[in-house]
């Protein structure tokens, strides 16, 4: 890094006066001239000339300040390479985060690992809950993002990504606060006679086409309406303002505060997963194996 009194100096000029150098550094116009009066006496010349308008360099401090500037960005660059080469040694892995698809729990198992989990630095990307956004960051993991958790029974990711199955979620209802069922602490088959519910299409995921299946077949006083065939937080704005219930999982719960997360006696349970490329980086195959032992450690 250069001489903090060079870089002040640059400032300087490009500002034309101490005082405003000084503001803009957040320094003293005292330490500020203290500092060109130091570089000037090691220079052994006169690098500023002083005018009634404030401060200019000196023909002197004009090569200085080209030569200056030059090193700076030098100096930058360098900087900006040994920090990469840093962290390509340290190995990062990016977890994408939104609001429907939290990073938290995949962090939380990740430091639980302690001190004897491998050597990589987490950087954490947001994306959005909508389906195009959410197939997207799907087809291109590896480029921005490299995985996310969340519920995975789609077929669509099964054949295009890797999954690491982290545990199974109940399939809930969310129901709107004001309608009775919100105070239920289980909801049968009986209590939804009359009620409309909020489903995805059934093609992408078998545990929702067996769902939609089971209503069809033996439970005709239940009515379906589409929904996205990934939720984003329209989804639950929809359910509640039509007061619809909607299929959705525990870790759903805090999503919408006018929503009521109930379970439902059905035997359906939602895989949750880690979701990666089918070739991975090295980074992120040593990241998800150390999460996979762990499971394996704590089944």
């Amino acid at each position: 890094m250069l001489d903090k009194r060079v870089t002040t100096f640059i400032q300087v000029v490009e500002s034309g006066s101490i005082a405003k150098a000084a503001r803009l550094l957040y320094l003293s116009k005292v330490s500020v001239k203290a500092q060109m009066d130091s570089l000037e006496a090691e220079a052994g010349v006169r690098l500023l000339e002083r005018t009634t308008r404030g401060v200019k360099a000196t023909a002197a401090g004009e090569l200085f300040f080209e030569g200056a500037r030059k090193l700076a960005y030098l100096s930058d660059r360098t900087l900006s390479k040994v920090r990469a080469a840093d962290a390509g040694e340290r190995r990062v892995v990016r977890v994408g985060t939104s609001v429907l698809r939290p990073c938290r729990p995949l962090l939380e198992l990740w430091e639980s690992l302690g001190p004897g989990k491998p050597d990589i630095a987490l950087e954490i990307v947001p994306f959005d809950d909508d389906t195009a956004s959410l197939n997207e960051v799907a087809d291109e993991l590896g480029r921005r993002i490299d995985c996310f958790v969340a519920p995975c029974d789609s077929e669509r990711w099964r054949a295009t990504t890797s999954i690491l199955l982290l545990d199974e979620l109940p399939y809930c209802l969310a129901v709107p606060r004001a309608h009775p069922l919100a105070q239920r602490d289980l909801i049968r088959w009986d209590d939804l006679d009359g009620e409309t519910i909020m489903m995805v299409p059934g093609g992408d995921s078998p545990i929702v086409a067996a769902l939609r299946d089971e209503i069809k077949a033996n439970h005709p006083g239940i009515s379906i309406v589409g929904s996205p065939t990934h939720y984003d937080i329209t989804t639950f704005n929809a359910c509640e303002q039509a007061g619809y219930l909607l299929p959705t999982y525990p870790v759903w719960a805090d999503a919408h505060p006018s929503l009521a997360t109930v379970p439902v006696d059905w035997p359906w349970r939602m895989p949750y997963g880690l979701v990666y490329s089918k070739r991975p980086s090295e980074a992120m195959e040593a990241f998800a194996q150390a999460i996979a032992q762990t499971r394996e450690t704590n089944a």
